[in-house]
């Protein structure tokens, strides 16, 4: 099942694109991808972001059973904020 997530870009895209990959990389996650659009895995969850207008929206379309949502939606939060 998955859950979607919508953070507002905050500054240009190529910016938080290229901090979110700096910060993914850090903790054993890879994201795929460019400024637009791509992918991401690791730490046993899995998902894909867009950039619609002012807005990131990320699907998770897995992530493992022991964490709860709501910490999975804090680290890609974290991730791209």
């Amino acid at each position: 099942m998955s859950h979607v997530i919508e953070i507002p870009l905050q500054g240009d895209a190529e910016s938080v694109y290229q901090k979110a990959k700096s910060r993914a990389e850090a903790n054993g996650i890879s994201l795929d991808g460019n400024a637009q659009s791509g992918s991401f895995a690791g730490l046993g969850s899995q998902g894909s972001y867009v950039l619609e207008s002012k807005t990131i929206k990320v699907t998770i379309t897995k992530k493992p059973a022991m964490f709860p949502q709501a910490m999975i939606d804090a680290m890609v939060k974290k991730m791209f904020g």
